[in-house]
């Protein structure tokens, strides 16, 4: 930026460079083209900046602080030209000044820099500020000079640039002459030390050893710093490491109330007595890093290491640094470390690293270099987790406990003898993972109960047994190597493979799933394995994806099922024991699939099929989800029963033979084998608003509802007849939900829902197909219906507009057909489109119209472009699609942007991204070609 003859004064906070601190500076505003704004001041007035509070400066023509918009020169009246300023000095010594000088080719090209000391000094040019010149007006001369020692530690120092050479020309207005500045200055000076009292505040200045008085400042109050003449001691007020500063304590020191800076670091040198005194407050707190090597501080005051921080145990000489990281007076927070960066053993007998760790506080106690073996016979205690970045063994028959877990780094190596206590983890939320290596032997791991242990990387174990006895949240990480798997508690898995050797538990040796343990399938995208295991205890499903069971499954336990479908197929059969029950199930989650129930308790089986959307033809219904079918208990505790729901046509497997039964469903069915006793059980179907698979009521009269049986056998069923029914045992609901159940059944599967009324409950009628197709100047019409025996007669209607329909054929349902099939054909086909639809009547009078087909019957074949123009889409309606191999969307010049080989009726092409313009599409078939243009908005 640049000055030109006035100028806008910021205010600068210290800063400090290289040592020295900028007292004040003149950033002027940018004007490239010398706008009469920045233009001067006007003739005749004093120019200054002079100083009116600390650290604050204004801008003064003529006594009155100002920006003046006019200007005839630099000054007036002596014909010297110059712009000056004024500045405070006190308390700084070793100053410099910078500045700019700008010029064009038409003005002064050299200046001399002055100064005074006081309005009454005498202006004395600046050594090496004689001839500062100013070649360049767009970059500018940069200079920089040292001022004089007389102008340090001073009230007031005047400093002016001044032309050497007096042009009779208008320097304030461009154009008439030339431009000259002076722009971008800055005055730095050396803070001087002052007096300091030891109750001051310190803070570090530079890095070196703590009792160097050079490497600290001091101030009073927080506020005004100077280079300290004392080092800092206990008597402080407060004491600061600065970052990056790197203090070095080589003789004896004291602090209270220390605070180093993250970035910042202490090192405490082996032998030296650092006494940290007990005041107001935490006495020491590291946000950086503090090194020991031997001895941790004496005294009685407190210690916190901070988030992140760390501490690094550099020698253990005296065996005191592993002092440090068990004091009563350390507090370790979350995310902190204690470094053990030494060959030397630490304390292990009874020892508790952290002990004023709170849950939440979750320190890591680092090994940071292969050593030997510690461990002790009684036990040992770390309040955090314990980071293996170097090779340690454990020893002694103490327990090992790692409350918040294990990480262990690539190849490294956690070794347990075959004398060593149990590893324990059982924090809140122990961690464990990593690319090195757990060797366990004879006592083993756990997670205990409780805890909620986080798979955080895949882990290495082997030998020995882990054991789970509270949560493992292994997400799609893996348990490696040859270690024995034992679960009493949860785990949790989100792997594709589930808990299989290739999934979660990616172990060679032993899983054992105790009786009251729970596995978690919990994956929430793609599908995920439902591992074949006979000894599952409880399994939760949840996660929202799929859990394909791959082979043959038994749990004694409870299935609750939260979020996700169970699949199965009758070689991969889920089983639950006589024990075992299910909770929780919903249209969201339940078993896709049989599923086989031991025992003599009452059992809902959960069982449905996924909800799907029904074909256009029969309106489109929302059908499938939770369809339970349920036994009541049983006589015997070996009686087995196996259910499957069916989303499908009952009438297709079957006629209706037993008396009375005038209609079933023909939207769905169930599976129901006792594959194992003789015990007869009351049978309870259901049904929900997904029930209906076609136009029109489902369940009219719930009173009426029968559950039915058919005579078929085996899977998949054979033929069979709807011989029995019954009703019993009641209903319960309403018609858009509800039960039927049938009591002391004893002779199974397949059961679906049927009716006894005539006039209600449609159980809707099924219409398999409806085309229409154009045969020379004729159209062939067929229609095949899966209830037939439900239905009086149909009624063919067409339409030349698909709004105003007239009959052009009635025809009597067939009789003792479950399935019908029926063909016509209309040989006087109106000209151009021919819309037909069908409407179909059952025993009661009651209508059901179907979806509308259309054929094209006109002189050759009929193609339309809609919408034209077109933004978004545009759709290709063809009568005579058999007749075309290929569409293609072209450009004006020719270049194919789209092409279609399968070709329908009814097309869509994308255009959204093609720039606006004129677009053809071309026809290629057994006419030969044919074009249509668009336009492209």
């Amino acid at each position: 930026m640049k000055f030109f003859f006035a100028a806008l004064f910021l205010i600068v906070p210290f800063v400090f460079l290289n040592g020295q601190a900028t007292l004040v500076e003149w950033n002027f505003p940018n004007d490239p083209d010398d706008a009469i704004a920045d233009a001067g001041i006007t003739a005749n007035a004093a120019k200054t900046i002079s100083t009116v509070a600390a650290n604050t400066a204004v801008f003064t023509a003529g006594g009155a602080t100002t920006n003046s918009a006019s200007a005839t020169g630099w000054d007036a009246g002596s014909g010297t030209k110059y712009w000056m300023v004024e500045v405070t000095t006190t308390g700084y010594s070793t100053l410099t000044i910078s500045s700019k000088q700008r010029s064009t080719t038409t003005a002064p090209r050299d200046f001399i820099a002055e100064y005074r000391i006081g309005a009454a000094g005498v202006w004395t040019p600046i050594p090496g500020g004689t001839v500062l010149t100013a070649d360049n007006y767009t970059s500018g001369v940069l200079t920089n000079l040292a001022l004089p020692a007389a102008c340090e530690n001073q009230a007031s120092v005047f400093i002016r640039w001044v032309m050497s050479s007096n042009v009779a020309v208008n320097l304030g207005v461009v154009g008439t002459g030339g431009v000259s500045n002076i722009d971008d200055v800055i005055i730095r000076g050396q803070l001087i030390s002052g007096t300091t009292v030891a109750t001051d505040y310190f803070r570090t200045f530079k890095s070196g050893i703590w009792n160097d008085a050079a490497v600290w400042e001091s101030s009073p109050d927080n506020a005004t710093w100077v280079t300290s003449s004392l080092i800092p001691t206990s008597a402080a007020n407060e004491i600061t490491i600065l970052a990056p500063h790197i203090v070095t304590m080589d003789a004896a020191a004291s602090a209270d109330q220390l605070t180093i800076n993250a970035g910042a670091s202490l090192v405490h040198n082996n032998g030296i007595a650092f006494t940290l005194n007990d005041g107001a407050g935490t006495d020491m707190t590291v946000f950086g890093n503090y090194s020991i090597n031997g001895t941790m501080p004496i005294g009685t005051g407190t210690v916190s290491i901070e988030e992140f921080a760390s501490v690094f145990a550099l020698t253990n000489t005296g065996g005191q640094s592993d002092n440090f990281a068990y004091s009563n007076r350390v507090l370790f927070k979350s995310n902190s470390a204690f470094n053990w960066s030494t060959t030397s053993l630490f304390d292990t007998d009874g020892i508790t690293y952290f002990p004023i760790n709170g849950p939440n506080d979750r320190p890591r106690f680092v090994i940071n270099f292969d050593m030997g073996t510690v461990g002790a016979g009684t036990t040992t205690t770390f309040n955090g987790s314990l980071d293996v970045r170097g090779n340690i063994t454990f020893t002694g028959t103490g327990q090992k406990i790692f409350r918040d877990g294990i990480f262990t780094s690539a190849t490294k190596v956690l070794t347990q003898t075959a004398t060593c206590g149990q590893f324990i983890m059982n924090g809140v939320l122990p961690n464990l993972g990593g690319g090195g290596i757990i060797n366990l032997n004879t006592n083993g791991m756990q997670i205990a109960t409780g805890s909620q242990g986080v798979l955080t990387a895949n882990q290495e174990i082997n030998n020995s047994t882990f054991t789970v006895n509270g949560d493992l949240f292994a997400y799609e990480l893996q348990i490696t190597g040859s270690v024995n798997f034992n679960l009493t508690g949860a785990l949790f898995t989100q792997h594709a493979n589930g808990i299989s050797n290739t999934g979660t538990l990616a172990t060679t040796g032993t899983v054992t799933l105790g009786t009251a343990s729970t596995i978690v399938y919990d994956r929430s995208t793609t599908d995920q394995q439902f591992t074949s295991r006979t000894d599952y205890a409880n399994v939760q499903i949840t996660g929202g994806s799929r859990k394909v069971l791959n082979g043959a499954a038994t749990m004694s336990g409870n299935l609750v099922l939260s979020n996700g479908l169970v699949v199965t197929t009758n070689l991969n059969l889920l089983t639950i024991t006589a024990t075992g029950s299910s909770f929780g199930v919903s249209d969201v989650s339940f078993v896709t699939g049989p599923m086989k129930k031991i025992g003599n308790s009452a059992f809902t089986f959960p069982v449905g099929k996924p909800i799907t959307t029904g074909p256009a033809s029969n309106g489109s219904p929302t059908v499938g989800g939770y369809r339970f079918i349920a036994i009541s208990a049983p006589a015997l505790a070996t009686d087995e029963f196996t259910a499957e729901f069916y989303l499908a046509n009952a009438n297709l497997i079957g006629s209706l033979t037993a008396s009375g039964l005038v209609r079933i469903s023909s939207c769905e069915y169930w599976r129901l084998d006792q594959t194992a006793g003789t015990s007869s059980v009351n049978v309870t179907l259901s049904w929900t608003d997904k029930s209906k698979c076609n136009y029109g009521n489902y369940i009219s009269d719930p009173a009426t509802v029968v559950v039915v049986h058919n005579t078929a056998t085996g899977y998949p069923f054979g033929s069979g007849n709807w011989d029995a029914y019954g009703r019993d045992g009641g209903n319960t609901g309403i018609a858009a939900s509800g039960t039927v159940t049938w009591n002391n059944v004893s002779t199974f599967s397949p059961f679906t829902i049927g009716t006894t009324d005539q006039s209600a409950n449609l159980l809707p009628f099924k219409l398999t197909s409806f085309t229409v197709t154009p045969k020379q100047q004729t159209v062939l019409i067929n229609w095949v219906v899966a209830n037939n025996n439900d239905q009086q007669e149909y009624i063919l209607e067409r339409s030349k507009d698909a709004i105003h329909f007239e009959t052009t054929l009635t025809v009597t349902a067939k009789a003792n057909s479950v399935i019908a099939d029926y063909n016509y054909t209309d040989a006087q086909p109106l000209s151009g489109w021919n819309y037909y639809r069908l409407r179909a009547k059952d025993h009661q009078n009651k209508t059901q119209v179907s979806s509308i087909v259309k054929v094209w019957m006109g002189k050759g074949a009929f193609i339309s472009l809609l919408p034209n123009p077109a933004s978004e889409k545009i759709v290709i309606h063809l009568s005579g699609p058999s007749s075309i191999q290929q569409l293609q969307l072209v450009n004006t010049v020719g270049q194919v942007l789209r092409q279609l080989n399968t070709i329908q009726f009814l097309n869509e092409i994308n255009i959204s991204n093609l720039q606006a313009g004129i677009y053809y599409i071309r026809f290629l078939g057994k006419d030969g070609l044919t074009i249509r243009s668009f336009l492209k908005q």
